[in-house]
């Protein structure tokens, strides 16, 4: 079984109201290193939900009630739902940003512009041509018909 280091103290805080500061700073400096080893964030992606996250450790550690699970325990799963909301945020503006900066379509260049139609005859094989209603030496298909094999 783990040493449970931040159990005793948040508990000892709890009774005593001392020594706040330092039981922030060193949650401070325990979160920070869980989000490089346990949760592998990069530098630039920690250090932004760092700043995010440390205000939230006094409230932490206000609301925390001893009921069998460690205050690590506690900590961590608070860690991990407020990883997934930061990085569904992060994927959310990095989606209106890519809108915001996307070149709209009537100024891109044709030599840019993979949408391209190549005008290759249809080739319809046989089985196809029954449901089709096609006859076997028609090779224009008309416009309906076209549209029906696209679907």
């Amino acid at each position: 079984m783990k040493n449970w280091v931040f159990n005793e103290k948040v508990l000892q805080y709890r009774q005593s109201e001392d020594n706040l500061e330092k039981l922030i700073h060193e949650l401070g400096i325990y979160t920070y290193s869980l989000l490089k080893n346990k949760f592998k964030m990069e530098d630039e992606e920690r250090s932004e939900f760092f700043c995010d996250f440390y205000p939230k450790i006094l409230s932490l550690i206000k609301r925390f009630e001893y009921k069998g699970i460690p205050f690590e325990g506690y900590l961590i799963a608070s860690i991990r739902w407020d990883i997934k909301y930061f990085r569904s945020q992060k994927s959310k503006l990095r989606g209106i940003e890519k809108a915001i900066h996307k070149t709209p379509f009537y100024l891109v260049s044709p030599e840019n512009d993979f949408t391209i139609v190549q005008n290759d005859e249809l080739k319809i094989a046989d089985n196809v041509r029954g449901p089709l209603r096609l006859s076997k030496r028609g090779r224009i298909l008309s416009d309906p018909i076209k549209q029906r094999v696209l679907y």
